[in-house]
């Protein structure tokens, strides 16, 4: 598995904050970490499905550009092939990831509120029809609705399972903006074999924490192991990064929340998004 330059840097940041750990000791905590740095890092790792619209995902100028309407997932897969000059994997042979217990993180932004949608997903099967799936939704300049859906939320469709919690949130005073980065962070963790719990999270573009986490759990019939993505929905987005952690206990958040603030400022060249399209 090829780590890019982002993920030296992500970690020489993390070993600093951690303090106690050592270099290759950190190293060995993230699964991968990508900032996009080329098309190749989007069309080797991850396939990207059939939209539900005209919404279209593709590489372009270090990070992925999502047009059009309805939604389109893609899936993060190192066997992926297909693709070329950053238009995303077409099919991939990575049957069954094994993650279990991880944090996926994604750094994004949108070219308007209230229509925005950013969706990641956790535990998915191998045929990417089955997933749990966490919803940050950007209501208004105060206002977030945060959701996690159990397994049968399916990511080559419209189709999204029982909702587990949901909760808007308010942020006043903090106002949220388009054309403005935010970092999503949703995480599962098994207890045992008979339940997944799970946190989503919103921080701003210096890695201060705009929701702490909202949580849930699938105590009926938990998935514990499976594929990871992102779902990318409604409208224009932009998304500069993609991270996977490992999450055997608090080690990966505290890896990750060390790591975001650096992570975050090294890409502020981001270009403002000019076009909307309203969707749900």
């Amino acid at each position: 598995m090829k780590l890019h330059r982002s993920l030296r840097h992500l970690t020489a940041v993390a070993v600093l904050c951690l303090g106690v750990l050592p270099a290759h000791r950190a190293l060995s905590q993230v699964i991968f970490s990508t900032d996009f740095p080329d098309a190749a890092s989007y069309d080797d790792n991850f396939v990207k499905l059939a939209p539900n619209g005209t919404g279209n995902t593709v590489w372009s100028s270090g990070r992925l550009s999502k047009t059009g309407t309805g939604t389109q997932s893609i899936i993060f897969d190192t066997s992926a092939t297909g693709g070329s000059g950053g238009s995303g994997g077409s099919s991939g042979a990575q049957a069954d990831a094994g993650y279990t217990n991880v944090t996926v993180s994604s750094e994004f932004q949108v070219s308007s509120l209230s229509a925005a949608s950013m969706g990641f997903w956790l535990h998915g099967n191998a045929a990417s029809t089955s997933a749990y799936l966490g919803l940050i939704n950007l209501v208004s300049t105060t206002s977030v609705q945060l959701r996690i859906f159990d397994s049968n939320s399916n990511p080559t469709s419209t189709a999204i399972g029982t909702v587990l919690v949901n909760q808007t949130i308010s942020l006043a005073p903090s106002t949220l903006a388009p054309n403005t980065y935010y970092t999503g962070v949703f995480t599962a963790e098994n207890n045992g074999t008979t339940s997944v719990n799970f946190t989503l999270a919103l921080y701003d573009a210096t890695g201060t924490t705009l929701i702490a986490s909202i949580t849930g759990a699938d105590t009926t019939s938990p998935v514990l192991s499976g594929q990871v993505g992102l779902r990318l929905s409604s409208q224009n987005l932009l998304v500069n990064d993609f991270s996977v952690v490992p999450e055997p206990n608090q080690l990966g958040l505290l890896f990750l929340g060390c790591a975001l603030v650096a992570y975050r400022l090294r890409k502020r060249s981001a270009q403002p998004l000019n076009t909307a399209t309203k969707g749900c």
